[in-house]
């Protein structure tokens, strides 16, 4: 119905919406493209056709209802400052419009944080004068603060409806006199709109949003959108100084300035791939500051300081916003490819579209042709021409509606397949959606079933070995025994293994407790518990509990998965350390099946500062990838420094084992896995040249800790390419599972 290759696809005895779905199962990336046609099919094409609404269009075409003007409800994006700016500056354009259409009349444009205590009185005063009122931070309100504030916009509302049609009986009648007063203000000041702005989806009184008119304010989606908005806020024309020709002058500021824009534009719009950025970092305020720096800069000097320009937007205006120290070199990356002397030349496209001599293997040739799709595609946005005979935002207009309308993967950097992940995500998301606004099945899963999926988990968890109970005890913090003092003796990695073990068993007690408790009170029929009846929602989707997932090491797998991991595992962990208590290392270690693998990284580092007597700081790993080894049972001998790590998984490149280097994936090839690794211990801090700095994770992206480092980061690994920025703009990562 909706797929290219429909005569080849059997949809009959199908619903549209379980065609949906086995088309998410076959292709998930072309999905999101057939939910239009569904809508479509279900809804109308008149659905599919909605125009957005500015936020101007929004204020004046605010609808009244029996005589009554209703506030306005701006729904914005989180962390959306740059959003809320905006709203501010297209406002000051409709006062300032109403004052030169009205001489006569001053209007004014009032903006109160509902954190203000005199915020409610600024409502009254706005009221009283015809103003504007907008009201931000809605979301950090309080209950008692929203009442009283939702009692008197209806105290408001009261007021205009009485004073406007005071002949009509029915509707509400204003017994108080305060609202009396305020209807005389009311009466004369028929201007006053008041906005509230809410940063996300929190949970307002119902009446409150009865009353207002909601407008949902997304924001800019391509490149091509968000540049336009943003030659609409520059001021394209520069400082005059009698140094320089005004001509040549006038053409280098403007062109330098839209190389700003389109870095600030592409460094906005990566944020969908989440190969990118560990948050959605707000770049509104850091834009303006690097406009006024770059005019600051450009009134005084002759030619541009790239250098002072670009280290000012690397620490202080965009980089200031990135915390994470994996998202500042990317940032660092971006910047010279879209900024400086180096953008909108060919010489770019020639670098990156580069096909080394010798080439003749069919990877090598479809490595090259992406680098020459790559190399086009950036070429078109980076060899732009502003016309000189224009005024500076007519010339970047047209420069920005010869700019493709599609944005894609390759403008950034990555690899093609990057939009499919993007599609599928999207397809994800939006059957999500619609399978949540269906109504549930009216046959769903028996009492029996449930109970035979709940023993089912019960029987797949492995089991802990008891003879390993005494050996792993940990003794209590601060305790000096025999025991606390047996484990000091230990080898470093064997006290690894001992915390790693104890852990699992911990884990193990709560799943079969819970479960356990769970199986009886299914088996009695009584009444299930919140939490509980949250378990086995829970089991029945098959998906990881929240009390769980809390306690249990990072992962993004489903349930069924999760459990066939642990007893991955538990069983390597009980065999590595029965190699240990017979004083033997494992000749391999599988990085990915350990809770905490830092610990792993940071013991050998320590045992070989030990025996060199070198301080811990002064010391660091150097990375080398073993291609002759695949698996683990390759590996033969222990080597003479360090350790041989094996499992991660590589994520947005592959690994060219003929070259030893970072080359392009397949199409279909999200993950790779990747080579023996060998890490090797040194006290020489210093990289070899042409090597990408690789982060390694845990698991998908996790939340931050306080220091700034993601929660799941575990170690930087550095890998051999030919251009490491080229790499870090493609987002490659190590991660210890391939998540979906």
């Amino acid at each position: 119905m909706y797929i290219q290759y429909e005569q080849e696809m059997n949809w009959e005895g199908l619903s549209s919406f379980e065609q949906l779905l086995l088309l998410k199962v076959l292709q998930p990336d072309f999905a999101v493209h057939a939910v239009r046609g569904f809508v479509a099919e279900e809804l109308g094409e008149s659905v599919l056709d909605i125009q957005p609404l500015l936020a101007d269009q929004a204020v004046e075409e605010l609808q009244e209802f029996q005589g009554q003007t209703r506030p306005l409800l701006l729904v914005l994006p989180s962390a959306s400052g740059g959003a809320s700016r905006s709203i501010l500056d297209e406002l000051k354009v409709i006062v300032e419009r109403r004052r030169q259409a009205d001489a006569r009349r001053s209007f004014q444009l009032l903006v109160s944080s509902a954190l203000r205590e005199s915020c409610l009185q600024s409502v009254r005063e706005a009221a009283a004068e015809g103003a504007i009122l907008v009201v931000t931070e809605l979301q950090l309100a309080s209950e008692h603060w929203l009442g009283c504030l939702e009692l008197l916009m209806e105290e408001l509302c009261m007021s205009s409806l009485h004073v406007s049609s005071p002949e009509r009986n029915e509707g509400p009648v204003v017994c108080s006199s305060v609202s009396r007063s305020l209807s005389a203000h009311v009466r004369e000041s028929r201007d006053f709109r008041l906005i509230l702005c809410v940063e996300g989806f929190v949970a307002l009184p119902t009446s409150m949003l009865q009353m207002c008119q909601k407008v949902a304010v997304l924001p800019p989606s391509g490149v091509r959108t968000r540049l336009r908005q943003l030659a609409q806020r520059v001021d394209w024309e520069p400082e005059s100084s009698p140094g320089r020709p005004s001509d040549e002058r006038r053409a280098g500021w403007r062109r330098n300035l839209f190389s700003l824009c389109l870095f600030h534009a592409v460094l906005c719009e990566r944020s969908r791939y989440n190969c990118f950025y560990a948050a959605a970092y707000d770049f509104g305020a850091s834009f303006r500051s690097a406009c006024g720096f770059m005019r600051t800069a450009w009134s005084q000097e002759s030619d541009p300081p790239w250098d002072l320009l670009l280290h000012f937007i690397r620490t202080q205006s965009h980089g200031a916003q990135v915390a994470e120290s994996w998202d500042r070199q990317q940032l660092g990356a971006c910047m010279l490819r879209f900024m400086g002397p180096a953008a909108g030349t060919l010489a770019l496209a020639a670098r990156l579209a580069h096909k080394e001599e010798g080439s003749d293997s069919e990877e090598e040739r479809q490595s090259a042709e992406l680098q020459t799709l790559r190399a086009r595609c950036v070429s078109q946005y980076l060899d732009f021409q502003l016309d000189p005979e224009l005024p500076g935002s007519e010339a970047a207009a047209k420069c920005i509606t010869e700019l493709p309308e599609a944005t894609t993967a390759e403008l950034f950097g990555c690899h093609p397949r990057e939009d499919k992940a993007l599609d599928a995500k999207r397809s994800d998301q939006v059957l999500s959606l619609l399978a949540a606004l269906r109504p549930a099945a009216e046959a769903g899963a028996s009492d029996i079933q449930q109970l035979f999926k709940v023993e089912d988990l019960l029987s797949e968890l492995p089991v802990f070995n008891p003879a390993l109970d005494q050996e792993i005890q940990v003794s209590p913090r601060g305790k000096r025994s025999l025991e606390r003092r047996k484990e000091a003796t230990d080898p470093l990695l064997a006290q690894v293994l001992r915390q790693e073990l104890f852990s699992l068993r911990e884990l193990l007690a709560k799943l079969r407790r819970d479960l356990r408790r769970l199986h009886e009170m299914m088996s009695a029929k009584l009444q299930l518990s919140e939490d509980m009846q949250e378990l086995l929602d829970h089991i029945l989707a098959n998906s990881m509990p929240d009390t769980w997932r809390r306690i249990s090491f990072p992962s993004a797998r489903p349930l069924a998965s999760w459990a066939f991991s642990l007893k991955m595992r538990l069983q390597w962990l009980e065999a590595a350390w029965s190699e240990m208590q017979a004083r033997n290392e494992p000749f391999c270690w599988r990085l990915d099946l350990f809770w905490r693998p830092q610990q792993l990284l940071l013991s050998s580092l320590r045992s070989f500062c030990s025996q060199k007597l070198l301080p811990l700081a002064q010391c660091s790993f150097r990375h080398k990838v073993l291609a002759h080894l695949t698996e683990e049972e390759d590996v033969q001998d222990r080597p003479s420094s360090g350790l041989y790590i094996c499992g991660p998984f590589l994520r947005g490149a592959s690994w060219d084992r003929r070259r030893g280097a970072l080359v392009d994936g397949k199409m279909d090839e999200f993950f790779y896995r990747m080579p023996v690794m060998h890490f090797i211990p040194t006290k020489d801090q210093r990289q070899l040249r042409n090597r990408c700095p690789v982060p390694f994770f845990q698991a998908d992206r996790g939340p931050w800790k306080s220091n700034g480092r993601d929660a799941n980061f575990i170690a930087q690994v550095f890998l051999h390419a030919a251009d490491p920025n080229d790499w870090l703009l493609k987002g490659v990562a190590l991660f210890c599972e391939a998540a979906s």
